[in-house]
């Protein structure tokens, strides 16, 4: 060390929402460099909403009958639904003093895994059905691994806490309709 440091003068360009895009897609694939970029970067949260607010644009198909889910309602419905359940798991990782910001950072990023449902536009019967599993079970396993991370516990019970809060949110429309 010469005793040299370098000068911060705040001008450090933001990201890109392309580069953004791409971290959050190495984050799905399970990469922990990014997982750490995105949980330690503040200057990506106005990218990844933008990202996230995209990914709910994206049409699909649902399981059960067999249409194509696209328009506002189901769009806001679906932004209701993933906020109650990010804040829901949020409220497990209280006593590790986790920003929520970063938290926030971290699932909006896990929400690029729907990309992947919009191939089910052109599946139908068992294909559709496995395909929507798999998308649904990969979702689940980036939020157990990143929840078992977060808040130090064991893979199984990350396991209880995610399913737990999963079921419980999306038991929430069935109840108010």
């Amino acid at each position: 060390m010469n005793g040299i440091k370098e000068v911060k003068t705040g001008n450090d360009l933001t990201p890109s929402i392309f580069n953004t895009f791409i971290l959050a897609l190495k984050t799905i694939f399970f990469n922990e460099k990014s997982f750490f970029i995105i949980l330690l970067d503040n200057r990506i949260t106005l990218n990844l909403i933008s990202i996230f607010l995209l990914m709910f644009a994206i049409p699909y198909k649902d399981l059960s009958s067999g249409k194509v889910v696209f328009g506002p309602g189901k769009v806001i419905e679906g932004m209701i639904i993933t906020f109650i359940y990010i804040g829901i798991l949020y409220l497990f990782t209280l006593s590790r003093k986790i920003k929520f910001s970063a938290f926030l950072r971290l699932f909006l990023a896990i929400e690029t895994v729907d990309l992947f449902s919009l191939p089910t536009l052109f599946m139908s019967g068992k294909l559709l059905s496995i395909t929507t599993a798999l998308i649904l079970a990969w979702y689940l396993s980036l939020s157990i691994i990143f929840m078992s991370k977060l808040i130090g516990v064991n893979r199984f019970r990350a396991s209880a806490i995610v399913i737990f809060t999963f079921l419980f949110v999306n038991m929430i429309p069935a109840l108010l309709s």
